[in-house]
């Protein structure tokens, strides 16, 4: 099988750098033992004379030194890299010096003897080498004997300049004199770029991938940021990215020290998503110098992590349901100093199921959910007071010890108490709910390079190994070493991590798939469907506020920490700490930090490595974001798993709906030109220039004359048409027999009325009495007669045969709406009712309008209301619009309130949603809208307001402004005008154009009524349905 030999960084020593390559020959007997006697070098040299190589004794390949060792690796991919610590070589020679050695026809060698020689065996994955097997530790079993390696160069020159070299590897002399002697190549820069930093005084930075780290030198110019590997053993000579492309930077903490840039920008050649190039500067000083350029020329791509006001927007995004829970904790994560590509720092997300045993997943019910309002460790009482129990036998003393102290009973109502055990070191979890052994432990099967390196050539006991998603909940409910959270890998479209695609062996046996919970029916990529779907359900969107403040917010350290159990060992808030107060070098300020007492005890005993060792390996909390309780998920939309997006890092996400984000623009608008800033905007549409005009001859006329008190309003179901009166009677008009029947239904006057089901003809009716009446069309055509044998307002109506009554208010009902299951009632108190068709019961409240509704409207959960009319001492009319998420909290979102003048005040107000947009239409002509992408936070919308006066479309004044609807999925709206001395238009506005088109012109008419519900509202291109009040006249438009 072809592959491609591709060296990994990650087999080096923690600590080692790379120094240089050579091409070599080696010759060795290895794995067999021998001395360097005269037999033994005369066996090896006729092999070199024979050029044989049928035990693979002589190969052919490149010799790789590093500060801590040297890696033969061999041109043959079959064949194992052999790896030689400098610390258990005890034979160096440069064969020339040795009469032994004469018996080779070139002196250009060096020999090797050692007690302990490495192998390393490779797999082959997508065509590249991978290392996916332990490391193999050959030892010596005679003490007299050695493995001995002769190693051949192509000339002289080779090989003392690789014995230069590896002299200044073994006595630390490398990096020094690389750093002294090294300057930028002028011949990677950008032509005719003015390069200000990194030519003259060289910058020099660790490039971090994963748990590799490559030395390179840093250069910046008004164009391009540079990074030149040192010592560079790839075919790419120098890394640039243009900024102009870079569309966010974030500086991040490294081993304690603030010296991390990450940097995001688009790929020009569009082979990936995005790239990053995460720097760790060798002094922190020359990160800041880089920052500071690269501010003057893109200051909008540090604004994500330094400005306030793009988390309080990126906040209101979340609240308001415009970004996923997903995005918004990715979002979290990055701002608070995680990042994919420092696997110490890696993203922290919550396990938010319990039920990893059931065939079904229920996300209905609460009991599948993991309790996000407690820390891991806290989700198993027993386990809890048996670790609270242990930690009360402790302290840490001033010298930094841990002692007995038997405290008693911890005080959780003592703020004092709980003061005094944070400043003392007091902490329940003895590991950490993210740290890099959980990172490459979940990531076992798609980076097994990382837990080799973390294990130096091993993986982990197989008995801790990731096998099951189930066995792991378990460990980390029950275990008492055991309270990590997950990784956002859990939640993306990525299942490698889950499969065993690279073949992996442990010492132990083949590393198989993760054993999924039975819900996934054993296929990855279902159970990260479920598992993403689970995180955006409404259970966990209503909770997650409660996560975040352990995590990100004012429980995460503190004596809230303490009451809230969130505690862990001191080290694990080293980050924070320094972040909150402006820690510059870790080893300069030791002094000037506030550390807790216990903390700072234990720095100062401590090594100052050996600290960010521990803090590194152990794990380290996320930079705190907030200091108040977060605001709870008011929207919980439907999460769409067919968005390619959704899966993608927030800053894609954003980036690629910018039309969706206008407050961002400004943030971010100089590192995106290709977005252009999106404002309100009106325009006129010339009515001779219309896209579709329909005459009145197309259509038919019926007259019905019901000759019956007012009609109130109508409603439909296919051709079967109902008429509501305000003496409480029914009137039911079929339009192809043209029959109508009149029906009492009860002695209160009937105000609005709904279809609630096409199929079963089920219509809800709302009366001044304050009761919901639901009336079955098909059951009341059953009856036979004339209508002398129908009920009369005298008499009782056979409830249960023919209607239901359910009272829901002891106010009259003033509108009514079909959700789904529900029914949105509105009444004179000023309250929206939500009534359960499934159960007949009011399962909400909503609140907050000034008066009656007079209208509402929904869509996709979102619910809007308004009333208009309401007189104020000063005789004015006063208008009143609310928004509200039907799963949400009873309180609005937002909220719209306006004065107008009485005499220019005519007809109900309004209102219609569609998918991106919401309006308000009144008699007099005014049509108000919003974009509902824009509502940032609650009770704020961040662009204008939008307003349009229907009259300006028309050649005579309005008389009458009626019905409003909203087709489905489609950002218009459909509305009725009319004026009795002229004509009557249904018309069409279009959100996106800002234009409006009249559809239908009829003969005139007044016009008071149109249905404008959704679903009727679907086919009004083809259909519409109004009706004189005055006169009874019934007009359907095909």
């Amino acid at each position: 099988m072809y592959a491609v030999r591709k060296f990994d960084l990650s087999l080096l020593e923690e600590g080692e750098e790379y120094v240089t390559d050579i091409t070599v020959v080696t010759a060795s007997l290895f794995p067999l033992e021998c001395g360097t006697d005269e037999i033994s070098i005369a066996k090896i040299s006729k092999l070199l004379e024979n050029g044989k190589d049928s035990e693979g004794w002589v190969r052919k390949g490149r010799l790789r030194l590093g500060t801590k060792s040297l890696i033969f690796e061999p041109n043959a991919i079959t064949h194992p890299l052999l790896k030689f610590k400098f610390s258990l070589i005890s034979v160096l020679n440069e064969c020339e010096k040795s009469d032994i050695y004469k018996q080779f026809s070139s002196t250009n060698c060096i020999c090797l003897s050692l007690s302990h020689v490495t192998s390393i065996p490779m797999g082959i994955c997508n065509g590249k080498t991978r290392c996916i097997s332990p490391y193999k530790l050959h030892k010596i079993k005679n003490p007299l004997n050695n493995f001995t390696f002769f190693i051949f160069f192509t000339n002289q020159q080779a090989r003392s300049n690789l014995l230069v070299n590896l002299k200044n590897a073994q006595n630390g002399s490398f990096v020094n004199k690389l750093l002294n002697k090294t300057r930028f190549n002028k011949m990677s820069i950008e032509n005719l770029e003015n390069v200000e930093l990194g030519l003259v005084d060289t910058i020099w930075a660790w490039r971090v991938k994963n748990m590799v780290r490559q030395r390179g030198m840093v250069a910046i110019g008004d164009k391009c940021i540079y990074f030149e590997p040192c010592p560079n053993f790839s075919n790419v000579s120098c890394k640039k990215i243009y900024l102009r492309d870079i569309i966010y930077v974030f500086k991040r903490q490294c081993s304690l020290e603030p010296s991390g840039l990450e940097i995001i920008s688009l790929d020009e050649e569009g082979k990936k998503d995005y790239r990053c190039l995460f720097l760790e500067f060798t002094l922190p000083h020359q990160r800041d110098a880089i920052v500071h350029h690269m501010k003057a020329i893109i200051p909008q791509v540090f604004r994500a992590q330094e400005s306030n006001e793009f988390l309080k927007v990126m906040q209101g995004y979340w609240i308001n349901g415009r970004i996923s829970n997903f995005h918004y904790l990715d979002f979290l994560n990055c701002i608070g100093g995680r990042s994919r590509h420092d696997l110490s720092q890696y993203p922290v997300f919550p396990w938010i199921l319990s039920d990893y045993t059931s065939a079904q997943l229920d996300l209905s019910d609460a009991s599948s959910f993991r309790d996000l309002s407690k820390p891991i460790g806290a989700l198993n009482d027993q386990r809890l007071k048996a670790l609270i129990v242990r930690m009360q036998e402790f302290k840490i003393d001033n010298l930094g010890n841990m002692s007995v102290a038997c405290h008693d009973k911890v005080d959780y109502d003592c703020e004092g108490c709980l003061k005094r055990l944070w400043e003392c070191g007091y902490y329940l979890y003895g590991s950490h709910y993210s740290s890099l052994a959980l990172v490459v432990h979940l990531l076992i099967r798609l980076m097994p390079e990382s837990q080799l390196r973390l294990y130096e050539g091993n993986f982990d006991s197989w008995n801790r190994c990731f096998h099951s998603i189930g066995d792991t909940y378990s460990s980390i409910i029950n275990d008492h070493n055991c309270f990590y959270e997950l990784i956002p890998d859990m939640f993306q479209g990525n299942e490698d991590f889950l499969l065993n695609n690279l073949n992996i062996e442990t010492s132990q046996g083949r590393l198989d798939n993760v054993i999924l919970p039975p819900w996934a029916n054993g296929n990855a990529k279902t159970f990260l469907n479920l598992h993403r779907k689970a995180l955006e359900c409404d259970f966990v969107s209503f909770n997650l506020a409660k996560w975040i403040d352990l995590i990100f917010g004012f429980k995460q350290s503190g004596y809230r920490a303490v009451k809230s159990h969130n505690v862990f060992h001191p080290f694990t808030y080293l980050n924070n700490i320094r972040d909150r107060y402006g820690g510059g070098s870790f080893e300069g300020n030791i002094k000037t930090i506030n550390y807790t007492k216990a903390l700072k005890a234990l720095i100062e005993i401590m090594d100052p490595h050996a600290v960010k060792v521990q803090a590194k390996e152990f794990g380290q909390a996320p930079l705190q974001l907030f200091t108040e309780p977060h605001p709870e998920r008011q929207r919980f939309p439907q999460f769409n798993p067919n968005e390619v997006l959704q899966y993608k890092p927030w800053f894609l996400y954003i980036n690629s709906n910018l039309d969706k984000f206008p407050e961002l623009v400004s943030f971010i608008s100089s590192s995106a030109e290709h977005v252009e800033k999106i404002e309100p905007h009106v325009s006129i549409a010339d009515p001779t220039k219309l896209i579709k005009c329909r005459n009145y001859n197309d259509f038919k006329c019926m007259n019905i004359n019901i000759n019956t008190p007012q009609v109130t309003s109508l409603t439909h179901k296919n051709d079967d048409y109902i008429f509501t009166h305000t003496d409480g009677s029914i009137t039911h008009v079929n339009y192809i027999t043209n029959s109508p029947k009149n029906c009492f239904i009860t002695s209160h006057s009937i105000a609005c009325a709904c279809n609630v089901s096409d199929r079963s003809g089920v219509v809800a009716l709302g009366t001044s009495g304050g009761t919901i009446i639901f009336i079955s069309i098909p059951r009341l055509l059953q009856v036979e007669g004339d209508g002398d044998d129908l009920p009369t307002p005298h008499q009782n109506f056979d409830s249960g045969l023919h209607s239901i009554s359910i009272s829901t208010s002891h106010d009259s009902i003033t509108s009514l709406i079909h959700l789904s299951d529900h029914l949105a009632i509105g009444c004179l108190d000023e309250s929206i009712y939500l009534l359960s068709l499934k159960g007949l019961k009011v399962s909400s409240n909503f609140d907050g309008l000034d008066g009656p509704a007079e209208s509402i409207a929904s869509y996709d959960n979102l619910l809007v209301a308004a009333c208009g009319n309401k007189f104020n001492a000063k005789q004015n009319g006063f208008q009143s619009i609310c928004l509200w998420d039907t799963r949400g909290r009873p309180s609005y979102l937002w909220k719209y309130s306006n004065s107008v003048v009485t005499e220019k005040y005519h007809g109900k107000l309004n209102v219609g949603i569609s998918p991106n947009y919401f309006a308000a239409l009144d008699g007099s002509g005014s049509f108000t809208y919003w974009d509902l992408r824009m509502l940032s936070t609650t009770n704020y919308f961040k662009s204008d307001i939008c307003n349009h006066y229907v009259g300006n479309y028309f050649t005579s004044p309005i008389a009458h402004f009626n019905g409003v609807s909203c087709p489905e999925n489609s950002d218009c709206i459909l509305f009725v005008t009319a004026d009795s001395l002229t004509t009557t238009n249904l018309s069409r506005f279009n959100f996106s154009g800002a234009n409006c088109e009249i559809l239908v012109s009829i003969p005139p008419v007044n016009v008071s009524e149109a249905i404008s519900h959704q679903s009727q509202a679907i086919s009004l291109a083809d259909s519409l349905v109004s009706v004189d009040l005055d006169n009874g006249i019934l007009y359907s438009f095909y």
